[in-house]
């Protein structure tokens, strides 16, 4: 997948879910989204744009990716578009678009709303989404995949590396904006501190920073790590 021989990509996945529900109603104490029709046999619905505003909190959620509930399934992953050239309105269906198949929704289903992953573009070759949260107005940007080990949360870029001895150093640590983890002058943890482009070895982010925007410290992680060069063999820690 064009990685250096000696490259490494470490990726981390949460497995805190937030405010799973079960049900085809609405609650009063959880976001919910009425399906108010379907195209293509039901592999997209149908929605009131005026009733997402209210269901994401906000206006600029079109093209956003989010992990949400329906009719008794927990933690689905689902995009929802604003304005659609297929559907000619506001729809969604499941993500990615592999995933999606007709029969997925009838009108009148209920969403309810879990986890929100902002999908911005695209990039890398591979086909990962970035993603940005803002905890206390920052952006934090990585890349997102797609999970293939059947659980619906991606998997979260926080390490490419190529080179243990040259690709950071204790300035990387000492000019981050937020640090954590272990550092001891040019010894320091990928992954405990933000540093590099995403893209290129010499990357690191301080994963620490999206225990403090689920508001979590204490939530578990798994971790991936990729290697290789033309075939990139993945090991997965969980």
């Amino acid at each position: 997948e064009g990685k250096s021989s000696a490259s490494s990509n470490i990726y981390l996945k949460h497995l805190t879910k937030f405010g799973s529900s079960d049900g085809t109603t609405p609650g009063e104490d959880r976001p919910s989204l009425k399906v108010t029709d379907v195209i293509q046999d039901g592999k997209y619905f149908l929605f009131d744009p005026t009733d997402a505003d209210q269901f994401f909190r906000n206006t600029s959620w079109d093209r956003r990716v989010f992990v949400g509930s329906s009719k008794g399934a927990k933690s689905i992953l689902l995009i929802v578009f604003r304005q659609s050239t297929l559907c000619g309105t506001s729809c969604g269906r499941f993500f990615p678009a592999s995933q999606a198949d007709r029969g997925d929704w009838v009108s009148g289903d209920y969403i309810f709303f879990e986890l929100q992953v902002p999908t911005i573009e695209i990039c890398d070759a591979s086909g990962s989404t970035m993603l940005t949260v803002e905890p206390n107005g920052r952006r934090i940007q990585s890349c997102l995949a797609i999970s293939s080990d059947g659980h619906v949360l991606p998997w979260v870029l926080f390490g490419d590396i190529n080179n243990t001895a040259s690709n950071f150093d204790a300035k990387s640590y000492a000019s981050s904006p937020t640090t954590s983890g272990l550092s001891v002058g040019n010894s320091v943890q990928v992954g405990a501190f933000s540093a590099g482009a995403i893209g290129a070895p010499g990357f690191s982010l301080d994963v620490e920073q999206f225990s403090r925007a689920s508001g979590d410290k204490s939530s578990a992680f798994d971790l991936m790590v990729q290697f290789g060069d033309v075939a990139v063999y993945s090991q997965a820690a969980f």
